[in-house]
């Protein structure tokens, strides 16, 4: 049986296991979401709802951009004056900067270390979804720093936008509606009390289980 892979899916997932080999605490994050996106019944693209990939996408979107940022823009990242032309998959450039070790990138891209545990990386990243980040004029977006907007992509019309990092014209939340986007951002922002107020609650174990987080290690 022959099977046919997407060579510009070969290149997403290429990059998102750069992103997660370049801090410990991004694999137990990217499971609290999805766990959490599952538990409330916002996870299953084909029924109208954000993929996992989408939610992938918009935790490694916050991590670059909490302060200090925990993550590089890996395809801001190049040694040479302008950001390389290549490889051209499908007419869209899939370059991203590649690393035999994260040392290797940490020379390349120097920053002050973020010390917030996961805990408080989940919270941030709760929050940020929940109140900080504008859902009505902004693009998740993680192939720039720089904000994207809906109105420049011309996706202004889309209650949600999470743009994937090649293919710049899908939006990976293009069948997010205005009731299915406010019940998201709901759900946000009641994990986001629940966790900022039970006191019982004191690290990620306590949301994904000790012997879950013990496997990712």
């Amino acid at each position: 049986m022959c099977v046919c892979v997407c060579p510009q899916a070969l290149h997403n997932t290429r990059l998102l296991a750069c992103y997660a080999k370049l801090d410990r605490r991004v694999r137990p994050l990217g499971y609290a979401l999805k766990r959490f996106a599952k538990e409330c019944d916002m996870g299953d693209a084909s029924a109208g709802s954000l993929s996992s990939y989408a939610y992938i996408l918009m935790l490694i979107h916050y991590l670059q951009r909490t302060s200090p940022p925990v993550l590089p823009v890996l395809q801001q990242v190049y040694t040479t004056a302008t950001q390389p032309q290549e490889p051209i998959v499908d007419s869209w450039n899939c370059y991203f900067y590649q690393f035999k070790n994260p040392q290797e990138l940490h020379r390349v891209w120097r920053r002050q270390r973020n010390e917030s545990c996961v805990g408080q990386l989940w919270l941030g990243l709760l929050r940020y979804y929940a109140v900080e980040f504008d859902w009505l004029s902004e693009v998740v977006s993680i192939r720039r720093l720089e904000p994207v907007s809906k109105l420049d992509k011309i996706w202004h019309k889309r209650p949600m936008a999470i743009e994937d990092p090649f293919d710049l014209c899908h939006n990976l939340a293009s069948r997010i509606g205005i009731t299915k986007r406010k019940y998201i951002v709901e759900r946000f922002q009641a994990a986001l009390r629940y966790h900022s107020s039970n006191i019982q609650w004191r690290s990620i174990e306590h949301l994904i289980g000790r012997k879950s987080l013990q496997k990712l290690s």
